[in-house]
């Protein structure tokens, strides 16, 4: 999940920008977006102009680097003809190495590197609870407003903008692999 969809829509809204769609695959790994032919289908589906990639938290444990950087590759080719941005996972641990492994393969240019923040947690000490899910909004938000290639205006909105008129799909990869 992208920061919880909620915020997203938030600062797109806010900034003029319309958030058309969010894919939440749970439990779902860089071998879940490479290999299926989902991501180029929503793709299709949503026409969008620019693409937020959030994935890896599943990943943290990984190290079969070389598998995770080929299928990485093979991901970015369904979106690299448009402009993008690749958010690193929120991790709660130093990862193995999966983190630049996204780095790499999305250039330093256009990938976050949210193991850097500290971020408030839930319950279950991995993923960030509300107020880190703003935090880390706001983080990527602020990277987004300053970077060279594919900048993006996301100033922060006011707490009384609305949040609606995009599409959720829902997937869980323990249930639908994609391949």
């Amino acid at each position: 999940m992208l920061f919880r969809s909620v915020s997203q829509s938030r600062y797109c809204n806010y900034n003029g920008h319309k958030l058309v769609g969010v894919i939440e695959w749970n439990c779902a790994t860089v071998f879940n977006y490479a290999y299926a032919d989902t991501i180029e289908a929503l793709i299709s589906r949503f026409k969008p102009t620019y693409v937020f990639i959030v994935l890896g938290l599943n990943e943290v444990y990984a190290r079969d680097i070389s598998a995770r950087t080929k299928a990485a590759t093979i991901f970015k080719k369904k979106f690299e003809h448009l402009p993008f941005a690749w958010i690193g996972p929120a991790s709660w641990i130093p990862d193995y190495g999966i983190s630049d492994v996204y780095l790499n393969v999305a250039g330093s240019d256009n990938f976050f590197p949210s193991k850097l923040l500290n971020l408030p947690r839930a319950s279950d000490n991995r993923h960030p609870n509300n107020r880190g899910y703003e935090i880390w909004m706001d983080s990527v938000a602020h990277w987004m407003n300053k970077r060279m290639q594919w900048k993006l205006q996301l100033n922060r909105p006011l707490s009384k903008t609305s949040s609606n008129g995009f599409s959720t799909i829902i997937l869980n990869a323990a249930k639908y692999r994609g391949y």
